[in-house]
C-alpha cells in the first residue's frame, strides 16, 4: 500500500499562469479566500464594521493620535469627517461657519500625510487643506503659504518637506513636475513654496527623460521614491543651490496609480506596476508575479476602474494586500495576498473599497467575554481589548456600502459568511517518494489523510477527482464531509492518470491545511 506524502502546503501559494502538471505537489492551481504561512494553507478572516454607520461615504482614510486619542479622518467627495473614538465630527473647511463643500469625484484619489503632527490632505482638484491644530474643534482650512491658482493631482510627505507632484498652474497643468516646500518646523506647515527664493528650500524640477507623468512618492530610507507612469527616480537631499538631487533608478517599470506603492520591509518597496507586481531595494527589482499571475492580472482587472487600483501593508500577518477591481466593479473587491517572507500568492474577496489603510483601529473596544470558541482551536486575539493597542490594523473603505470596516479579524464578511475553496489538479503520483512526476500510469486512489486544524468539531468538504490527460477534464468524486478534531481519514474509490484535489468550506468555521497522505495502488498501463 504505497502512501504519498504532500507537506509544508504554504511553501508556494496558487500559480495561475503555470500548467497544474508542472507544478510541485504543494502548490495550488485555483482557490478563494485563502492564503499561505507557517507552512500551510488557510482560510483567511473577514471583516467587521466599526465605528458605528459613517455620515459620508469614505473615499480617503488618514489616522493620527492627537488629543489622547486615535483619530481617523475620513473624507468624502464633498465633506471629510473624523472620528475620535465616540463620535463622528464634521471637521469640512468652513466659510461664516458654513460648509464650502469640496469638489473631487470619484476618479480624484485623496491623498496626503502627516507632517510633524498636522494632517495634510489633497484631492487633486481643490487647494491642499490642513488640520491645524488636530483637535475635533478645529476645521481644515487651505493649507497656509500654498500658492494662489495652484493645484496637484497628489501630495505626500518626505522628511519635514511637503512634496507635491503633478502640478497645475494658473490653469496650466505640468504633469511632469515636482515641487516641494521650504522645510516645516514641528506641528507646524511649511512658511513658503517660493522655488524663486535663492533664502528659500523651496524648488521645483521638472522630469524631461521620458513622457510618463509623475504619480506618486513614498520614502526609502534617506532617498524619496518618485514614481512616473513608465520609470523610477530618487530624490535625495544634498543641500546648497540644488537642495535635492534626482537619478533614476528603474525605467522598465513605473506605477499604475496614486497609493499604488507600499513599503512591507525597511528599505523594500511593493509596487503594482502596469501589468505586473514588483519588488525593488531602490537599486534591484524584481516581479513577484512573474509567470504566476501576470497574465491572469493583465486579463482579469477591469481596466475601467483600474487606476482605482492601491496597495497595502499587513504587518501583522507578513503581508502585502495588491487591491484591484474585477467583474465590473468600479473599486477594488479582490485583493491578491503576497506573503513577503514565504513570497506564497493567495487571495479573497473583498467589499468595493476605495482605500484601506493601516493603523490603531479603536483600541477602546472590548471583546465579549463569551468568546465561543474552544481555548485550544481558536486563531483570534482574545483579551480585555479587542484591538491591541501595540499592534496596527486595517480599516476599509467601503464605498459600495458607505462603511467602515475592521479588515482580517472576523470569522464572517460583515453578517455573511465567508466561503472558501482550494484546489489541485494535475497531480502526476510518482512511483516512489522523491521520484519524477508520473503522468501515463494508471493509479487506484483509495483514501486521504488529511492533516487540517482549526475550529474543533468544524466540517469541511473535501472531493478528490481523477484525469486521464495533462490538462483534461477532472471526473471528480463526490464531497464528503472532514470534522476538525475526529475524522482522520476519507475513503474515495478513483482510479485515473492524474489527480486532483479540493477542500471547500461553507461556514464560520477557521481551518488550516498543513499536508496529506494518500493512499495510492498503481494499476499499470493501458
Amino acid at each position: 500500500m504505497p502512501i504519498f506524502n504532500v507537506s509544508d502546503l504554504g511553501a508556494v501559494g496558487i500559480v495561475k499562469d503555470v500548467p497544474p502538471h508542472t507544478l510541485p505537489p504543494n502548490a495550488w492551481s485555483d482557490g478563494l479566500n485563502v492564503r499561505f504561512f507557517d507552512d500551510c494553507a488557510a482560510k483567511t478572516t473577514g471583516y467587521f464594521q466599526v465605528f458605528g454607520d459613517p455620515d459620508i461615504t469614505p473615499y480617503g482614510l488618514f489616522s493620527l493620535a492627537s488629543d489622547n486619542k486615535y483619530n481617523w479622518i475620513y473624507a468624502g467627495l464633498e465633506k471629510v469627517y473624523v472620528f475620535d473614538g465616540t463620535d463622528h465630527i464634521n471637521i469640512t473647511r468652513q466659510e461664516t461657519e458654513v460648509d464650502v463643500n469640496y469638489t473631487g469625484t470619484v476618479n480624484d484619489p485623496w491623498t496626503g500625510g502627516i507632517l510633524g503632527g498636522v494632517p495634510v490632505l489633497n484631492n487633486g482638484v481643490d487647494a491642499p487643506q490642513m488640520w491645524l491644530p488636530a483637535t475635533t474643534g478645529t476645521k481644515l482650512a487651505e493649507l497656509s503659504n500654498w500658492p494662489a491658482d495652484t493645484t496637484c493631482r497628489v501630495m505626500r510627505v518626505f522628511k519635514s518637506y511637503l512634496i507635491a507632484l503633478d502640478v497645475t498652474k494658473d490653469g496650466d497643468r505640468f504633469p511632469q513636475m515636482l515641487k516641494w516646500s521650504h522645510p516645516a518646523d514641528p506641528f507646524a506647515v511649511p512658511s513658503s513654496w517660493d522655488e524663486t527664493d535663492p533664502t528659500l528650500d523651496a524648488g521645483e524640477y521638472t522630469f524631461s527623460d521620458g513622457s510618463g507623468f509623475v504619480i506618486d512618492c513614498l520614502p526609502l530610507g534617506d532617498n524619496n521614491i518618485i514614481y512616473r507612469e513608465d520609470s523610477v527616480w530618487a530624490q535625495q537631499f544634498i543641500g546648497g543651490i540644488d537642495i535635492f538631487r534626482f537619478s533614476k533608478r528603474f525605467g522598465t517599470f513605473g506605477v499604475l496609480s496614486p497609493n499604488c506603492a507600499t513599503e512591507f520591509l525597511t528599505g523594500r518597496h511593493l509596487v503594482l506596476a502596469q501589468g505586473d507586481i514588483v519588488v525593488h531595494d531602490g537599486i534591484s527589482a524584481t516581479s513577484v508575479l512573474n509567470k504566476k499571475w501576470r497574465r491572469w492580472l493583465s486579463a482579469n482587472v477591469d481596466q475601467a476602474a483600474v487606476n482605482k487600483s492601491f496597495v497595502v501593508t499587513n504587518p501583522n500577518r507578513e503581508e502585502v494586500w495588491i487591491c484591484i477591481p474585477v467583474d465590473g466593479a468600479e473599486f477594488p473587491n479582490f485583493a491578491i495576498i503576497w506573503n513577503y517572507r514565504s513570497g506564497a500568492v493567495g487571495y479573497k474577496d473583498i467589499p468595493e473599497v476605495s482605500m484601506i489603510s493601516s493603523g490603531i483601529v479603536d483600541p477602546t473596544i472590548q471583546e465579549d467575554w463569551n468568546d465561543p470558541e474552544p481555548w485550544d482551536s481558536d486563531t483570534t486575539a482574545w483579551g480585555e481589548l479587542l484591538y491591541k493597542s501595540s499592534e496596527r490594523g486595517m480599516l476599509m473603505a467601503s464605498v459600495g456600502e458607505s462603511k467602515l470596516y475592521k479588515a482580517d479579524q472576523s470569522t464572517e464578511n460583515d453578517t455573511a459568511t465567508q466561503s472558501s475553496f482550494l484546489q489541485r489538479t494535475g497531480i502526476g503520483i510518482p512511483f516512489k517518494q522523491g521520484m519524477p512526476p508520473d503522468f501515463t500510469s494508471y493509479k487506484f486512489i483509495r483514501g486521504i489523510w488529511p492533516r487540517i486544524e482549526g475550529t474543533l468539531g468544524g466540517v469541511v468538504r473535501i472531493r478528490v477527482g481523477t484525469q486521464n490527460v495533462i490538462n483534461g477534464p477532472v471526473t471528480w468524486g463526490p464531497y464528503q464531509n472532514f470534522t476538525i478534531g475526529s475524522n482522520q481519514r476519507v475513503d474515495v474509490l478513483l482510479s485515473g492518470r492524474l489527480l486532483a484535489i479540493e477542500l471547500a468550506s461553507n461556514t464560520t468555521i477557521e481551518w488550516r491545511w498543513y499536508g496529506y497522505e494518500l493512499d495510492v495502488e498503481f494499476g499499470g498501463n493501458f
